[in-house]
C-alpha cells in the first residue's frame, strides 16, 4: 500500500496551514524554552524576580505621573506670576470723566497717574504739552474736542503717554516760553 505523498488533497503552501504550523511550532518552542528555564532554576526565583520587575515598572509608572503631576503644578505656578507681572505692568490707563470734563481733563489724571507709577518729575510746560499731545491724539481725525457724558470712559494708552514724554523733553525754550502762558492757568 504505497501512497504517493504528492498528490495528496491538502495541498502544501495554504496560508491558513502555514500560520497554524508556525504558531504551533512557537507554542512547543516556549514550552521547552519554558521547562528548561524552569529546570535551571527554582520556581521561587523565577516568581521573585518576575514580580520583582512588574514592581519597578509599577513604582516608575506612578514615579512618572507623579512627575508630570508636578510639573503641571509648577507650570500653573508661573503662569499665575506671568499673569501678576502682566496686571502689573500697566498698558492703559481708564480715566472715567466727570462733570465738566474733556479729553485733555482725563489726559492731565492719567499722565499725573503714569509720573507716579514711573516716579518721574516734569515741568508743567511739558505736563501742559503731553496734555494736549495726547487729548489730540485720542480724537479721530476732524472731531472737534467736545465735553464727555459724565461716567463716560476713556482709555489712554501708555505708549501715547509716552511718546508725548519723549517730545516734551526736547521741546525748545521758545516753546516753553509759549506754554508758560498756559501752564499758569493751571493748578497741577
Amino acid at each position: 500500500m504505497s501512497e504517493d505523498f504528492i498528490n495528496l488533497e491538502k495541498k502544501p503552501g495554504n496560508k491558513k496551514d502555514i500560520v497554524t504550523s508556525l504558531v504551533v511550532l512557537a507554542l512547543v518552542f516556549l514550552a521547552v524554552f519554558g521547562f528548561v528555564t524552569l529546570r535551571e532554576h527554582s520556581l521561587r526565583d523565577v516568581i521573585s524576580s518576575a514580580s520583582q520587575k512588574v514592581s519597578e515598572e509599577v513604582s516608575q509608572i506612578f514615579s512618572t505621573k507623579e512627575e508630570k503631576e508636578e510639573k503641571e503644578i509648577e507650570d500653573e505656578k508661573e503662569e499665575d506670576i506671568k499673569e501678576v507681572e502682566v496686571e502689573e505692568k500697566v498698558e492703559s490707563y481708564k480715566e472715567t470723566a466727570r462733570k465738566g470734563d474733556g479729553l485733555t481733563h482725563l489726559a492731565r489724571r492719567a499722565l499725573s497717574s503714569h509720573m507716579e507709577k514711573e516716579d518721574l518729575s516734569l515741568s508743567d510746560e511739558q505736563r501742559i504739552y503731553i496734555e494736549d499731545y495726547v487729548q489730540k491724539n485720542l480724537l479721530p481725525e476732524r472731531e472737534e474736542p467736545r465735553f464727555l457724558d459724565i461716567g463716560e470712559e476713556v482709555e489712554i494708552c501708555v505708549e501715547l503717554i509716552e511718546e508725548g514724554i519723549e517730545l516734551a523733553e526736547n521741546l525748545s525754550l521758545d516753546e516753553i516760553n509759549n506754554l508758560k502762558q498756559y501752564s499758569s492757568q493751571v493748578s497741577f
